[in-house]
């Protein structure tokens, strides 16, 4: 089963989301990533906003991929996005993935300090909106 892998507790995702379903339904380009985010503050918002955490995540690249997905778990909150660094391998692959049910994974923090993460994540952790 496909996997959509998720580093922090979001508010746009279900409580008890770990191990649970989503249906990828919608796939889009994001050409130019400010532009998307000064013409959507609100869904760049409700998109990377932390649950259990002051801040947001950062979205620090230039061309994105907008991801819509319906959540099939019964405390689900329906609708849900996520937005990825676009590359055109993801591109094709989530294009490929339309329909199709991926499982929702929690990745923890003592598996993502590596490369200087530790100090981004700190200084991410402050980001406002």
């Amino acid at each position: 089963m496909n996997k959509l892998k998720f580093s922090h507790d979001y508010m746009k995702l279900p409580m008890k989301w770990d191990s649970t379903q989503a249906i990828l339904i919608g796939v889009q380009y994001i050409t130019n990533m400010d532009r998307f985010k000064m013409r959507l503050p609100q869904l760049i918002r409700a998109d990377t906003m932390f649950r259990g955490e002051e801040g947001f995540y950062p979205l620090d690249f230039d061309e994105g991929i907008l991801l819509t997905f319906f959540h099939l778990g019964q405390n689900s909150s329906g609708l849900f996005t996520t937005i990825r660094r676009f590359t055109e391998e993801k591109y094709r692959y989530y294009e490929g993935e339309q329909q199709e049910i991926f499982e929702l994974v929690r990745t923890y923090e003592e598996n993502l300090y590596v490369s200087g993460w530790r100090r981004r994540r700190q200084e991410w952790k402050y980001l406002k909106w």
